[in-house]
């Protein structure tokens, strides 16, 4: 069990604490302050109840354990995993949040999108299937080729967290359908972030990790590697987690450790982490620093609609 310890801690690319413990984004219910965690013991979240062996979470992350020189045979294939009911009709589940008329209306109240960007994107509005919330959300899907795998949505008329998605969504990079040679590409935090991006400037690529700033995985820098891009910019949100400037550092940074007492360091910013994956694989990155003065938490998408 520790070799998958090991492999979820190389994976996803987080350390443990002093007890062990790695924490991480929630693959089911899509929290992304990092009140999940998991150990050689197995997972659990603190926000959803959600836990159980290690080798459930890798199912879900769809990461594979890294073989040793000896394997336990099986005397029978383990029992798949039974998938969620709108895995099964996801493009009924589709339809249903597309269908909605006043959808144009609440993502506008939301982020200044045009009915063309609605339409391209297939942003829509409903409940969620198989998420804790049960009240409506503006809701974007995340394909894999022509499978839709995630559900994502925003709250927008509850007290719920901001960001759920159904369970059993899988983390992909939004956007990789779009990368080909020569191309300016922006990774951000959001796929929200990506869609004001293109709607804005024509002519660029944006993508981002439907699973939040800290989760990057290696096969997505061999896919920006292999799209040969012209130049790509990393711009990440002006907060602890992305790229802060350093009033926001100190600022947001003495919040966290007064409310994380026991911790040695700060989290891990995880713009130059990215920038930094992506240059040793000699992409053409630059880091987007946000200038001086900028608010705390700014993201992409506010700059734009800033002006």
């Amino acid at each position: 069990m520790n070799d998958l310890y090991n492999t979820l801690r190389h994976r996803l690319r987080v350390e443990p604490d002093r007890k062990g413990e790695c924490w991480i984004a929630c693959p089911e219910c899509g929290r992304e302050d990092e009140k999940c965690s998991f150990s050689p013991k197995g997972w659990h979240c603190f926000v959803c109840g959600a836990g159980g062996a290690l080798k459930g979470l890798a199912e879900q992350l769809n990461i594979r354990r890294v073989e040793t020189s000896y394997r336990k045979p099986q005397s029978k294939p383990p029992p798949r995993r039974r998938p969620f009911g709108w895995q099964e009709n996801s493009y009924h589940v589709l339809r249903q949040f597309i269908g909605n008329p006043n959808r144009v209306e609440l993502w506008n109240n939301y982020r200044p999108f045009t009915t063309r960007t609605i339409e391209r994107w297939k942003l829509g509005v409903g409940m969620l299937p198989n998420c804790r919330c049960q009240h409506r959300r503006l809701v974007y899907p995340a394909f894999l080729g022509d499978k839709i795998v995630a559900f994502r949505g925003r709250a927008f008329e509850c007290g719920c967290d901001k960001w759920l998605q159904s369970a059993g969504s899988q983390i992909v990079l939004w956007g990789d359908e779009l990368l080909t040679e020569g191309q300016t590409v922006i990774v951000c935090e959001s796929p929200i972030d990506a869609m004001l991006a293109m709607q804005e400037t024509p002519g660029i690529v944006a993508v981002a990790s439907t699973g939040g700033a800290g989760n990057w995985r290696e096969e997505w820098t061999k896919r920006l590697r292999d799209a040969r891009p012209y130049h790509v910019v990393v711009w990440f949100d002006n907060d602890l987690a992305g790229t802060p400037t350093p009033e926001t550092l100190r600022e947001l940074g003495r919040e966290w450790m007064e409310k994380h007492p026991k911790a040695k360091k700060l989290p891990r910013q995880n713009g130059p982490w990215v920038a930094n994956l992506l240059l040793k694989e000699r992409i053409p990155t630059a880091l987007y620093h946000w200038p001086g003065g900028t608010p705390p938490k700014m993201d992409l998408s506010a700059k734009f609609m800033e002006g």
